[in-house]
């Protein structure tokens, strides 16, 4: 059955004016529909593909999915024809990947920061209106000069709003703020989609017009901790390019986000989902590919990373995975594939990166080290010897499968994996978003902590209330919800002596409800509620058989003991 769904894929693939031996991608064909062209982006085919195996732009819509796999498919090797068999079908896995689209309109407005009058003349000829901030009062007669500077700007691509501190040279007023499309900034310390510097100017004249991407993170509010009736909570998630907001919910400008996935991989929740690579894909491809039977090593590229390796597929057995960058990457995707039977995972990432730091890749490492696992590296150049050495590492695992938990979830389950496997040479880690319960004796064991903890960390269960430390985001809903001061939260690194086990944080003698025989409130819940409240006797019932023993006792006053309701 899966080799029939195997054949479905319909591939093209390019030798790129003879860079590439036909005879190579001929070897395919006994596994896939494949079709060869010599010059791909020239030849232009009418036909439809699954995996187009080309990275250039101009391609783009003859598949549905665009990878360069050419120099990647290792097609020289031993087992050529099974390890491309499991790139591609394990690429495939982002087929059923379903994504909604963002239409985006872009009108030819711009504002500029220049005191360049040619280069302010040559912008005129393509964006209008063009407003130029400007301290040249030679500007006068260049599109809408502002004489003065700027202080800050919100939106996105298409829609920005400009706080402008100037005078306008044409009509003498003071301006305040414009509405513009795009901006062409000086001196600019950050990447948004829809603001430029210089050297971008291209990329703005690109975007005018109406087009559509897709939205790379999807929000599920159900799953999220950033509040709660008001309250706030997490903060763990963030963009660095200003493109995402927190208030009682998460806020996400898709016209103006650049897919990088990073905001996706700090949520422990899996509120955020990176739609255009989901984690659950990526683990589904680390399951393919490990059922090649031989030394293997997994190898993260950045796209803008992946030049760095064509040329050396022939050198050993590494499967790449193309990710949009690694911070897209928790330290889930990355520990994964350790157990599930590579010998190695090796990172390769661009030396520096726009979107921010790699805190999964950070803290995988961090992991790693704890217990002495030297099978994982991260550089900023594709290195053979390195991979040489990784292949002949051993793998700690080769049946772990880790399924469709999320991230902590998951997390807790490769901790307790690893330390089946080996010993843990310290227990301390630095980490953010975890931390450690201590209930006082104020608790009664109300429902409170346990219902709206939103990782599950806080379990309530028999008059026991239980922690598990590895699951804990820190977000201290708990504790500002708590009615009774009875529960602190203490941001803590990772402690992972206590990391996985579910550990008694308070216990209470429970009542039993006389009708039913179910325990359902602490002893001291009941104290304090039949006092404030002077219903010693209707609470000590559960609540299903409260209703019906009230009603029993209106019964009998109204109607007498003979008369019992049957």
């Amino acid at each position: 059955m899966e080799r029939e769904v195997e054949q479905l894929l319909k591939i093209a693939l390019c030798t790129c004016n003879g860079k590439i031996d036909k005879k190579c991608f001929e070897k395919l064909k006994e596994v896939f529909d494949v079709e060869i062209f010599s010059n791909l982006c020239e030849e232009k085919p009418e036909n439809f593909f699954n995996i187009v195996g080309c990275s250039y732009r101009a391609v783009k819509d003859l598949g549905r999915l665009q990878l360069d796999l050419n120099e990647l498919v290792f097609l020289k090797q031993e087992d050529a024809v099974r390890k491309a068999e499991l790139l591609l079908n394990a690429y495939g896995k982002l087929l059923d990947v379903d994504r909604d689209l963002v239409e985006v309109n872009v009108d030819a407005s711009l504002l500029v920061e220049t005191n360049d009058v040619e280069f302010a003349k040559k912008l005129q000829k393509v964006f209008d209106p063009l407003y130029i901030v400007t301290t040249n009062e030679k500007m006068r007669g260049v599109g809408i000069p502002i004489l003065g500077k700027v202080e800050g700007f919100e939106g996105e691509l298409g829609n920005f709003k400009v706080f402008v501190n100037g005078i306008n040279l044409h009509t003498g007023e003071s301006v305040s703020e414009i509405t513009v499309a795009q901006l062409l900034l000086q001196n600019l310390g950050f990447k948004k989609d829809g603001v430029f510097g210089f050297e971008d100017v291209l990329d703005a004249v690109s975007n005018v017009g109406e087009f559509v991407k897709f939205k790379a993170i999807e929000y599920d509010e159900s799953k999220c901790a950033a509040s709660f009736n008001g309250i706030s909570g997490c903060n763990l998630c963030e963009c660095m390019h200003k493109c995402l907001f927190r208030g009682e919910k998460i806020r996400i400008e898709h016209k103006s986000c650049f897919g990088c996935g990073r905001c996706s991989a700090l949520c422990p929740t899996n509120a955020l989902k990176f739609s255009l690579m989901p984690e659950n894909v990526v683990r589904e491809i680390i399951d393919v590919l490990s059922q090649y039977e031989g030394s293997k090593v997994l190898l993260y590229v950045c796209e803008d990373a992946v030049g760095k390796i064509f040329g050396n597929g022939r050198t050993e057995t590494f499967f790449p995975v193309i990710v949009p960058c690694i911070a897209a990457l928790s330290e889930v995707e990355i520990l994964y594939p350790l157990l599930r039977g590579f010998n190695g995972v090796y990172v390769l990432h661009c030396s520096d990166c726009p979107h921010g730091d790699f805190r999964g890749l950070e803290l995988a490492k961090n992991l790693c080290e704890a217990f002495n696992v030297d099978n994982l590296v991260s550089k900023t150049e594709f290195d053979v010897e390195l991979v040489k050495k990784l292949v002949g590492k051993d793998s700690l695992d080769l049946s772990f499968v880790l399924g469709g938990k999320n991230k902590r979830e998951a997390l807790v389950e490769i901790v307790k994996k690893i330390k089946e496997k080996r010993e843990l040479k310290h227990s301390k880690i630095e980490a953010v978003g975890f931390g450690k319960v201590k209930v006082n004796e104020n608790c009664t064991l109300c429902d409170t902590c346990h219902r709206i903890c939103p990782n599950e960390a806080l379990k309530k269960e028999k008059g026991r209330l239980t922690f598990i430390h590895g699951l804990c985001i820190n977000c201290k809903l708990c504790e500002k919800l708590c009615p009774e001061n009875a529960i602190f939260v203490a941001p803590e690194n990772i402690d992972l002596n206590e990391f996985e086990i579910e550990k008694v944080v308070r216990e209470e003698e429970f009542l039993k409800c006389p009708r039913c025989g179910r325990e359902h409130i602490s002893k001291r819940e009941y104290l304090k509620l039949s006092e404030i409240t002077g219903q010693k006797f209707s609470l000590m019932f559960c609540d299903d058989c409260r209703p019906v023993v009230i009603f029993e006792g209106l019964y009998r006053e109204i109607f007498g003991e003979k008369n019992e309701p049957s």
